[in-house]
């Protein structure tokens, strides 16, 4: 076969060709079939081969492909707005479509910033996110991005950022009185915004903030004036078996972005929710978007989404296959290796103990759950070394079973070729 033009991601990138895929299974151009284990990049929520979504878009396609968000608007794009909006009520925000997650990032930033700006707040034009955290591959998002071995070449191009720490509330101190001592409140009353998400997803090993920090974090953000952003790229729509994570605690964030949950894989989109109390106070505004920004092929799939998960009772099957996989992968916790389990929904994480493998151990695992016939997802960072496990919303009991098999032979394969550790 004649070699690809592909420029890849990395120089060492040798992935395989796939040919077609149908349900949550992937096809390779040997005739390999592979379970899909994460959503591709956790965002084939409603799995492949749909005709209902196939549909769509030639409809769309034929009827209108193609509008310019400064040209005008399409009733798709009216209709997706109205829908998304309905489910934050009784608090009212307006809706802006993106391509993607980091545009969705990018857009938030800025009108965070222009938000300080219009109120003259004088903050000292700080963002906050999370160590751990990903935010997207933009400059901004990357420079805010709390990963170190992904982003330490970007920071710095956002004049001011902080990396919070991820509370350990285990090992605090305080743990039955807590003091909240660990934030530092002088920072969160100078900064812009803070970007947070309600689980840190796959860079940080699927760990959810826990909910009274994130609550008393959000009630000093309104204290303070300061914007309080929630990234839901990968935790919406229904990941974590409800449509936004941060349902799982006591506040509504001033701005929501959202993306993987709504294009389900057949479509660009990204939306970002903006509390009526922020786009109010702006005395102006020019959210410079992309060309496709708003396109209505996307948002038509993105309303054809939100209906099939409201009609195939999508976030009732999270909840119940959340038990499964949690289920299932508790069991890899027999192998010495194997830290933690952690996750919400259908999104879970395997952590292991990096004392006790080299750095290659990832490595292998993956490409020994690809032989075995499923693709996961994989993180290896000072901090952690896991694998996330995020399949199609649409996933059965017997599908979940089988993933949770085929790590298990994995890990147990390497165990037994003693080629994972440092000896």
């Amino acid at each position: 076969m004649k070699k690809s033009s592909l420029l890849g991601r990395t120089k060492h990138d040798n992935l395989p060709t796939f040919v077609r895929a149908d349900n949550i299974y992937l096809y390779t151009e040997d005739g390999k079939k592979i379970i899909d284990g994460c959503s591709n990049s956790m965002n084939v929520n409603l799995g492949y081969g749909r005709d209902d979504l196939a549909e769509v878009i030639e409809r769309q396609a034929r009827l209108l492909p193609f509008m310019h968000n400064k040209k005008g608007n399409t009733k798709v794009q009216n209709q997706l707005s109205n829908k998304l909006t309905s489910m934050l009520l009784p608090k009212k925000f307006r809706c802006y479509f993106c391509s993607n997650g980091s545009d969705t990032i990018e857009t938030a930033m800025r009108i965070a910033f222009t938000y300080n700006k219009s109120q003259n707040l004088y903050k000292n034009d700080n963002f906050i996110s999370f160590k751990g955290s990903y935010h997207g591959s933009s400059l901004a998002a990357l420079s805010i991005t709390g990963c170190d071995k992904v982003t330490e070449k970007y920071q710095g191009y956002i004049k001011k950022y902080t990396n919070l720490n991820f509370p350990n509330c285990s090992k605090c101190i305080n743990k039955n009185a807590c003091s909240y001592s660990c934030i530092d409140k002088n920072m969160i009353k100078n900064s812009i915004a803070i970007i947070a998400d309600g689980m840190i997803t796959n860079s940080y090993g699927c760990r959810m903030l826990p909910k009274n920090y994130l609550n008393y974090l959000a009630k000093l953000c309104r204290k303070y004036n300061t914007i309080l952003i929630m990234d839901e790229i990968a935790t919406s729509i229904g990941r974590t078996g409800k449509n936004f994570s941060f349902e799982y605690f006591d506040f509504i964030p001033d701005i929501i972005c959202i993306s993987k949950g709504l294009g389900v894989g057949y479509a660009n989109l990204g939306a970002v929710l903006v509390s009526e109390n922020i786009t109010n106070k702006l005395n102006d505004y020019n959210l410079l978007g992309h060309t496709y920004n708003g396109n209505p092929i996307s948002c038509a799939v993105g309303l054809k989404a939100l209906e099939i998960i409201k009609n195939e009772r999508i976030l009732e099957n999270v909840k119940s296959m959340e038990i499964e996989l949690k289920t299932g992968l508790s069991k890899l916790t027999k192998f010495d290796v194997v830290e933690k389990v952690r996750g919400k929904g259908l999104m879970f994480s395997v952590s292991f103990d990096q004392s006790k493998i080299n750095d290659d151990f990832l490595n292998q695992l993956i490409n020994e759950c690809f032989t075995n016939g499923l693709l996961v997802l994989g993180a290896n960072l000072k901090y952690t070394t896991h694998i996330t496990i995020a399949p199609p919303l649409i996933i059965t009991k017997n599908q979940i079973n089988e993933i949770c098999q085929i790590i298990y032979k994995s890990i147990e394969n390497l165990l037994k070729e003693r080629k994972y550790n440092n000896d």
